[in-house]
């Protein structure tokens, strides 16, 4: 079973989530930098809390569709995307099928990478999403080394000063 094949041949929100979702699945905790939300109209994804694309429904064209903001645009430019009209800040691409949709795996591939690098060369950051849990264990618990040394909760913890979870003493 290919990464974006379904039993049904309409592919739906929840399909094209998972196939962005899979894409990149190869990647070191991508399943830990990737979240999505669920709202009325569709579904909106993150890619290290960033917004990254909504996948809506088109009644009108009876296809979901992929926004995409206009920032990130750049990592979306194919002769291969079939481009919607575009709305005030946001890139659109029609998906049809799962073949359509295999076209976007470069460009989520790249932003990802993209979000990665930008993540982990930052000095330092408050912490990641593993905090309460490093504050139950009194100690940093993320494996990737690249996050872990520039964590500045894990600095408090080394200090015993714990924020949150069952351990909490400030």
């Amino acid at each position: 079973m290919k990464t974006c094949d379904t039993p049904t041949g309409q592919i739906s929100t929840e399909n094209i989530y998972d196939c962005i979702y899979n894409f990149n699945a190869d990647k070191y905790e991508y399943n830990k930098w990737i979240r999505k939300t669920d709202t009325l109209d569709g579904i909106s994804v993150y890619f290290f809390k960033n917004l990254i694309a909504k996948i809506k429904y088109s009644k009108s064209h009876k296809s979901s569709y992929l926004s995409i903001p206009e920032n990130y645009a750049e990592f979306f430019t194919s002769d291969t995307f079939k481009a919607m009209a575009p709305v005030k800040n946001w890139s659109r691409y029609l998906i049809k099928d799962h073949d359509s949709l295999t076209h976007f795996k470069d460009s989520f591939s790249e932003l990802y990478l993209f979000f990665e690098s930008d993540y982990s060369n930052n000095d330092e950051f408050g912490c990641c999403h593993l905090y309460n849990e490093c504050s139950d264990e009194k100690k940093c618990i993320q494996q990737n080394v690249t996050f872990s040394n520039r964590c500045y909760y894990k600095k408090n913890l080394n200090d015993g000063r714990i924020f949150y979870g069952e351990n909490r003493n400030v």
